[in-house]
């Protein structure tokens, strides 16, 4: 057999120094950082397009916040008329004020916020042979419109007690043509944990009124959803009842549709699935309707759009950890789905309209988000939907596809620069005199913003819209402004 003998000697190594010794970990209070609260930023373009913007918050504080915003944004400047040479002039201008709080207690968040808005623009959308008819006063549109809202939460973290929240919300509007809408919105969901699984029930009633000449539209949708959920590790399925009461001026609509999803993980933080089947009813008041398509003809009220069969799949994770991503298909079986028309009343068919199908919808949409490196960022985004139509010879307005990427160049945090691109796809339009389809070519938008932070508290920045100058109309007879250069200043204190 094969021994082995060692023997290990201490040999005492000469430093020519002493170590220092490592001192005593004390606790002490955690230190929070300075943060800026307040900022007051301005600029000014072309065309003529100043802005301002100023926003004041109370900060870090025991139980309580507040905090104010003020933005004003206008342009004076002309537009070329749709398929002409001839301009017109498109002035506007958006100004709002806000102002939000909260209130904490060892149970309880309060909330509530306030806000105004004023906001002018004209129906400028005109064939060029009757330019010298128009009378830009006429066709002038101002919206004011008041938000006021409170709601409260619970702060329970424990799901065997009963957790809470719930709100109400009151909105005014009206326009220059003596249209007005109010909306009150009432709404509370409860739920607890159970032996098996996670209940409650949402509530949710919201009446929107209208009023103008020869006008006393209105709607109430009332909604009572009943929910259970059960989860694992790596799971969780949820489902319930959705029973809306659609009630305004032509009679009562029940719709009645159960709705469930079910979230699974396939490859932890690789792969995550979403399953959904659920349906909605949307109230197209005016306001709703304006959201979608300002220059629509003043004072219209829409019938409800509702979908009692919708069917979902996202497909998300990360692939490492540079890329992120997310995929999606959905379905929608839609009755009265919203499309806009030239009003063939108007004067100048510069109103729109909303036209309304039963219609199949498919949607696809697709994310991408990739760290360059430590300085750059890129952000994809896309979305396909197709429309099987019944009454329609179109889907009037809306692309079939839309993308956008953005990509963000941060050098040591005080050169940054943002570069956006907007494509959106062909849409169609209806002629109002003969209703033959046009075709509304697609457009290609393209945006820089470059930020110099010459300290923390003060910076510059210089924005540019439309780079290329392309000459587009997103509705059919409005163009939009060209080349846009902005130049701004912004201070934090």
């Amino acid at each position: 057999t094969i021994q082995y003998n060692y023997r290990i000697n201490s040999v005492k190594l000469e430093v020519p120094y002493n170590p220092r010794p490592i001192s005593m970990a004390k606790l002490a209070q955690e230190t929070v950082p300075a943060v800026q609260n307040n900022y007051i930023m301005t600029a000014i373009g072309n065309p003529w397009s100043p802005l301002l913007e100023a926003s004041f918050n109370s900060g870090r504080s025991g139980n309580s916040s507040w905090g104010f915003l003020f933005r004003h944004t206008s342009a004076r400047g002309s537009v070329p008329l749709q398929n002409s040479s001839t301009r017109i002039d498109v002035p506007w201008k958006n100004t709002l004020a806000a102002f939000q709080g909260k209130y904490l207690t060892k149970k309880t968040a309060w909330q509530t916020r306030l806000s105004y808005q004023s906001n002018t623009y004209q129906y400028y959308g005109i064939d060029p042979v009757a330019a010298p008819l128009y009378d830009a006063d006429t066709f002038r549109q101002h919206l004011q419109s008041g938000w006021a809202s409170l709601s409260l939460s619970s702060l329970n973290p424990d799901s065997n007690r009963l957790q809470y929240d719930g709100g109400l919300q009151y909105r005014f509007m009206a326009d220059r043509y003596d249209y007005m809408e109010n909306q009150v919105t009432l709404n509370a969901r409860v739920g607890k944990m159970f032996t098996a699984f996670y209940g409650g029930i949402e509530f949710n009633n919201r009446y929107l009124g209208a009023a103008g000449e020869n006008d006393s539209s209105y709607v109430n949708l009332f909604t009572l959803r009943p929910f259970a959920e059960k989860s694992g590790k790596e799971w969780k399925i949820s489902g319930g009842l959705n029973v809306t009461s659609d009630k305004h001026f032509g009679g009562t609509t029940l719709y009645v549709f159960p709705f469930a999803s079910f979230d699974f993980v396939v490859v932890p933080r690789v792969m995550k699935i979403n399953l959904i089947y659920d349906g909605y009813v949307v109230s197209n008041s005016y306001k709703q309707l304006l959201e979608e398509n300002l220059y629509i003809r003043p004072g219209t009220f829409g019938k409800s759009t509702s979908c009692n069969s919708a069917i979902g799949a996202t497909l998300a994770g990360i692939l490492n950890d540079e890329i992120h991503y997310s995929l999606s298909g959905r379905y929608e079986n839609v009755k009265n789905q919203v499309f806009f028309v030239n009003a063939v009343d108007s004067p100048f068919y510069n109103w729109f309209v909303p036209v309304y199908d039963d219609v199949e919808v498919m949607k696809m949409a697709a994310s991408f988000s990739f760290k360059i490196s430590s300085k750059a960022q890129l952000n994809l985004m896309a979305q396909y939907q197709h429309f099987d139509l019944l009454r329609q010879k179109k889907p009037w307005g809306l692309p079939a596809i839309t993308a956008s990427s953005a990509l963000v160049y941060n050098i040591r945090n005080k050169i940054i620069s943002t570069s956006q691109l907007y494509f959106v796809g062909t849409r169609y339009a209806q002629n109002p005199v003969t209703e033959v389809a046009v075709t509304l070519k697609p457009f290609v938008n393209l945006n820089e913003k470059i930020e110099y932070r010459y300290t923390d508290k003060f910076s510059l920045y210089l924005e540019l819209k439309n780079i290329t100058a392309s000459k587009y109309a997103y509705w059919n007879q409005y163009t939009s402004y060209r080349f846009q250069a902005f130049l701004g200043a912004m201070f934090m204190f």
